[in-house]
């Protein structure tokens, strides 16, 4: 039965792909918007949750903030759901061009001219399954560590669109073995670094309180001693992006408990920085806070 019920979910999903691609560029943001208001007044998906988490990481605004944010973050995700089923319509480097445009910083470049593999950090920031196919197009190929999907009909699904613009794709099982193998060969290994960490593991200060972070991408940099490379998507306007990227300074640090440790706030701090300056384009709908210190 649970096999039937995953090929029905998949079958639904390739269909609204397809019915997805037969809307106009310039009725997506519409569309979006619609989707959007059923998921926040109707649906009300995990409402209380966001607007609890809301109140906390932002104290103190008035009750007009606080709505205007939900209907942006919740029309975000609509435009989110819709530009994941419309992947398939980013298929060549001229189209990605006319999406999204990239500021990378002489370091950066310099950094990237000189062939060593490294780390890049990235979060659920805007759209991020655009981010490693825009960078693939403008930049290079990635090495993309990933969450497997436990419809295994979805999860190859969104694998082969994932890697039509010659990304390679890690499994977060295998991601130990095989994230270090592509660091030695030259590539980047990018995860995102937003979400939970273990409620035994390493902790520090997000948006105001004490939470477990995510320290994979630090212990990957200081054990291959590689660099490493921040980068979020913002989704501007006109539904356009522009790729934000800058370095994290790993000198003087070596693979030690404590290196681990201060690399990961420092990227955990540049992460909070975008969702304070862009709260609306960050993914509340994962409870982020579950494991915190109250």
């Amino acid at each position: 039965m649970k096999k039937i019920g995953y090929l029905i979910t998949y079958w639904l999903f390739l269909s609204l792909s397809y019915v997805s691609r037969l809307i106009p560029e310039s009725f997506v943001p519409i569309t979006a918007s619609l989707i959007g208001r059923f998921l926040h007044h109707v649906l009300r998906l995990r409402l209380k949750m966001i607007e609890s988490n809301l109140h906390l990481s932002f104290p103190n605004q008035t009750k007009e903030w606080y709505k205007t944010l939900l209907h942006k973050i919740y029309n975000n995700i609509a435009l989110t759901f819709l530009e994941i089923l419309r992947l398939p319509t980013i298929n060549d480097a001229q189209i990605a061009s006319k999406k999204f445009s990239f500021h990378i910083p002489p370091d950066v470049q310099n950094m990237i001219e000189k062939g060593q593999g490294g780390v890049v950090v990235s979060a659920h920031f805007s759209n991020w399954e655009l981010l490693g196919i825009s960078w693939a197009y403008s930049v290079f190929p990635l090495s993309i560590v990933y969450k497997a999907i436990r419809n295994p009909y979805l999860d190859k699904l969104f694998n082969q669109w994932r890697g039509v613009s010659g990304n390679a794709l890690i499994e977060m099982s295998d991601a130990s073995r095989l994230g270090m193998e592509a660091i030695r060969n030259g590539k980047y290994v990018v995860l995102l670094s937003d979400q939970s960490g273990h409620e035994d593991g390493v902790y520090a200060s997000f948006l105001g309180r004490e939470v477990p972070i995510f320290t994979g991408a630090a212990l990957f940099a200081l054990r291959s001693k590689s660099p490493m490379i921040f980068a979020v998507m913002l989704r501007k306007p006109d539904n356009t992006f522009e790729i934000s990227v800058k370095t994290i300074p790993t000198e003087g640090l070596k693979f030690c408990r404590e290196d681990v440790e201060t690399l990961a706030k420092r990227y955990t701090q540049e992460i909070e920085k975008f969702i304070e300056l862009h709260p609306e384009q960050w993914f509340w709908l994962h409870n982020r806070w579950k494991h915190a210190k109250d």
